[in-house]
């Protein structure tokens, strides 16, 4: 039963309250009651009221009706003889203050009218509590969740934190062109990263759950293992691996210990060193050329000092018969053949000296091209007639450039097109020795331009497959005992590489040999590649 009941069932008897039930009653309860008149004029406390009243100082409370103490709304609702609350907080000097404070004292204080069995207005009934305690638990647990909400909000912003560093530590991981794989005592996969070194593959090796050797088509680990050794010793062991798939990886295996020393699994790292291993390869590759090179240049100067001697023993010799003390017994007959075969050996000396040269010039870059014009009928004749005293007897040479193809104009370095082609009629020369030597130009359209073809053929010895295809290589020779430095080919493969052509030889012809020079009818000059600058862009 509510408290406004205990007093709506209060008993009037003549008029006349039983003070004395009432007091009995009241004076028992845990809380303040109190009954004042309509003027606001104390009729009755029990003794709880009395000691709320003494500990706040509320003596000046006492009329409820005047009392700017209380509430004015509290006040108004009383004078309308409405039923009323508030709650008032007192410090420690018995003062109300405004709001809760640690120390003060708190009083909830509820008041209604009395009425009599005519319904009348007598009295109001106040009931007040001493809250305090109540209320600064209160407090407390409001503190007390707004700090748990504060921590709750600082752990979901730490939870936050810690998820996108996480993240970031996977798409580190997993980006890196490092494998990182972690295993298990037992060989086991527990966690990989992408393993990107393996492309496509990546998924297929070292996969989670697996053993680490099974993605070698093993059942156990392989002696050689650095897993194995770093078991035995529990140290670091570090090999470098030739995977099966092509990859040269650097294998860092590290033992990873738990809180009591103890090993709880090994953590790999896979570098891919193929680059790394392809470049020792080719440096050694290209030290094993520079050696070979090295060979070769020595055993080219060996080669130009037998081969500058002989022509010039033969210039020297000759030139001391022409010029000695029997010379005047030297018939005309005799002397023309003696400075036939001068002549001959100073233009086989002169052919050497200008081969080195040119050799030196194309291969420091120092050559530059001289481009002109040309009909290719005349550049055709005039390399013919330049080696017709070259020519075996017996054998034919021929100059086959059609009439519509002769008055075409050729723009390009003309000297060195005639050096190109004389190079390739003199070879024919020295290894054909009957049958013919035929000189045969055609041209054709391509996308880029026209396209002059000279091709070089002979009835001669041919070349066989093993030279074929090294013939255009430097002091590469058909036949050792033949004059010659073994450079012209070379030089002719130079050339054509200047003026953006090509030379090489037709297997398919198998009546001899056919060289063939092809090459722009109009000379364009190549752009030189422009080298990107340097980024400064980290990276």
């Amino acid at each position: 039963m509510q408290d406004a009941d205990i007093f709506n069932q209060l008993s009037f008897t003549n008029g006349k309250l039983n003070c004395e039930l009432m007091s009995s009653v009241f004076k028992s309860l845990p809380i303040g009651v109190g009954i004042f008149s309509l003027e606001g004029e104390w009729q009755y406390y029990n003794e709880m009221l009395r000691q709320i009243v003494i500990e706040c100082n509320c003596n000046r409370l006492c009329n409820i009706v005047e009392s700017e103490e209380i509430p004015q709304d509290f006040r108004d609702n009383l004078k309308q003889n409405k039923p009323c609350e508030t709650v008032l907080y007192f410090n420690a000097n018995g003062d109300t203050i405004p709001d809760w404070v640690p120390q003060c004292v708190v009083i909830k204080m509820r008041l209604k009218p009395l009425f009599n069995k005519d319904n009348e207005l007598t009295n109001y009934v106040i009931i007040s509590e001493n809250i305090s305690e109540a209320e600064s638990n209160r407090r407390r647990l409001i503190a007390a969740k707004e700090l748990q909400q504060k921590h709750i909000v600082e752990l979901n912003a730490k939870t936050k934190q810690l998820e996108e560093l996480s993240n970031q530590t996977q798409l580190i991981l997993q980006s890196i062109n490092t494998g990182l794989i972690y295993l298990k005592p037992d060989y086991t996969v527990a966690w990989r990263n992408h393993l990107s070194m393996y492309g496509e593959n990546a998924e297929q090796m070292y996969v989670v759950g697996t053993h680490c050797y099974e993605h070698f088509g093993r059942t156990k680990p392989c002696d050689i293992c650095p897993v194995v050794n770093a078991h035995i010793d529990n140290k670091r062991q570090f090999r470098t691996f030739f995977d099966p798939g092509g990859l040269v990886l650097d294998v860092d295996v590290n033992p990873v210990f738990d809180k009591n020393n103890n090993v709880d699994g090994y953590l790999l790292r896979l570098d891919d060193v193929t680059l790394r291993e392809n470049l020792i390869k080719n440096i050694n590759h290209e030290r094993d050329k520079a050696q070979h090179s090295e060979r070769m240049k020595m055993s080219f100067l060996e080669n130009m000092s037998h081969e500058i001697r002989t022509p010039l023993n033969a210039i020297l010799g000759f030139t001391e018969l022409l010029n000695g003390e029997d010379a005047n017994e030297i018939s005309q007959e005799e002397r023309t053949e003696y400075l036939s075969v001068v002549a001959s050996n100073a233009e086989i000396l002169s052919t050497l000296v200008n081969d080195i040269l040119d050799i030196s010039r194309l291969e420091s870059g120092r050559y530059q091209l001289s481009i002109t014009k040309a009909k290719i009928g005349e550049l055709s004749h005039i390399v013919a007639e330049s080696i017709n005293h070259r020519v075996p007897t017996g054998v034919a040479l021929n100059v086959d450039v059609p009439t519509e193809i002769a008055e075409i104009v050729m723009t390009s370095d003309i000297q060195r097109i005639q050096q190109l082609l004389i190079n390739f009629l003199t070879n024919a020369c020295k290894y054909t020795l009957k049958g013919m030597i035929s000189l045969s130009v055609r041209t054709e359209h391509a996308l880029g331009g026209t396209i002059v073809n000279f091709a070089v053929t002979d009835t001669g010895v041919g070349i066989p497959p093993e030279k074929a295809k090294t013939i255009f290589k430097r002091f590469e020779k058909l036949d050792e005992y033949k004059q010659g430095t073994g450079l012209g080919l070379n030089i002719c493969q130079t050339i054509a590489d200047l003026l953006n052509g090509r030379v090489y030889l037709d297997n398919t012809y198998k009546g001899g040999s056919r060289f063939v020079f092809e090459v722009p009818l109009d000379y364009v000059e190549k752009p030189i590649p422009q080298i990107p600058e340097a980024s400064t862009t980290n990276t």
